[in-house]
């Protein structure tokens, strides 16, 4: 079938490595539409054909979301679509005032003036919120990751918002390998993700290996202070990964991780990540955050293990006890049958033409 219908995703991230609009594109796509993504040049790597990457002078800061946003203008007034999905408030205020007739669809990645980049910045928290309440209003669609996010967005935007998860697509299910005693982070290597808890963790269990795959603002400074460690050899660094050799990775790791620090962030209470999916998704049993949201799939399908209490004691107890690992493995290969993208988009593309 042709697809006759052109549709745009806008975000801040690189779309060469953004899950989440990859997604959205292959969906469209069978809706009838032709997509484009369109983000930030952050990686040396080549995109396809179907991504426009920006590449703003202006890195960071107010400056950098200024220069973005007249870059998306810009490209609208020379470009029409029927559909115009924006990421987050940094993308959505730039596509109004609304020029042309494009159903506008808002995505919340999360709570974007909780992010800890804006911890104690009440003015910077102040403006984004004001700026995401106002341009949300205006939007046809609005959806976020989580229920209680959407509750939250519901309450201050005084308008629906549907929820569509962060899970993976189901036929991208790898071939399972024969696990290894690895542990795997991938995901960003930001503030608040307890990279360097985990690291340090690692001197527990010498015989296991720690796989980092990913980048980010700690990147360096977490390089610097493996180098100094007598376990140095434990923790391996891939780097950021396309998708399918991430996925391929994760299949060969025992256990994933997804651990937050709560107090550093609200967001990150609410919060429902890519990584927690794909760790099941490649039956790779995970520790994730101690919040609502997490226990409450842990409920469901006892998938992993919550971090309540300290990581070198739940690392240690983990390690013992491989029998555990095994059986919550087969509770991986059970819940990625229920949480797959393809059960969550059939929510979503109800609201879609």
């Amino acid at each position: 079938m042709k697809n006759d219908k052109k549709a745009i995703i806008f975000m801040t991230s690189d779309p060469v490595f953004d899950q989440r609009a990859n997604k959205i594109a292959q969906s469209l796509s069978l809706l009838n539409y032709s997509v484009t993504l369109w983000g930030i040049n952050r990686n040396e790597v080549l995109a396809s054909d179907s991504m426009l990457r920006y590449a703003p002078k202006n890195k960071k800061g107010p400056l950098f979301y200024w220069e973005t946003g007249m870059a998306i203008k810009k490209h609208l007034k020379f470009n029409n679509y029927d559909l115009i999905w924006t990421c987050d408030p940094d993308t959505l205020w730039a596509v109004f005032p609304k020029k042309q007739k494009s159903l506008i669809i808002y995505d919340s990645h999360e709570l974007f003036d909780e992010v800890p980049e804006l911890a104690n910045k009440f003015i910077k928290k102040l403006i984004w919120r004001k700026i995401e309440s106002y341009f949300a209003r205006k939007s046809d669609v609005r959806i976020t990751v989580s229920k209680p996010i959407a509750d939250i967005l519901k309450k201050r935007f005084k308008k629906p918002v549907f929820v569509l998860s962060n899970m993976p697509l189901l036929h991208t299910k790898p071939i399972i390998e024969e696990k290894t005693n690895a542990i795997i982070y991938q995901g960003a290597i930001n503030k608040g993700r307890n990279i360097k808890e985990l690291i340090d963790a690692m001197a527990v269990i010498p015989n296991w290996e720690l796989w980092i795959a990913g980048h980010g603002d700690l990147t360096e400074e977490l390089r610097k202070y493996i180098d100094k460690l007598p376990n140095k050899s434990q923790i391996k660094w891939f780097g950021m990964l396309p998708y399918q050799e991430l996925m391929k990775l994760t299949t060969k790791a025992s256990i994933g991780y997804n651990g937050l620090n709560i107090k550093d962030s609200k967001s990150y209470e609410f919060s429902l990540a890519n990584k927690f999916f794909d760790y099941i998704l490649a039956e790779t049993p995970v520790i994730t955050a101690n919040t609502i949201t997490y226990q409450d799939y842990l409920n469901q399908y006892n998938v992993g293990w919550t971090e309540e209490h300290n990581l070198p004691e739940l690392l240690f107890e983990i390690t013992q006890f491989p029998q555990n690992i095994k059986e919550k493995t087969i509770a991986c290969r059970l819940a990625s049958n229920e949480w797959n993208w393809e059960k969550q988009w059939q929510k979503i593309s109800l609201c879609i033409p």
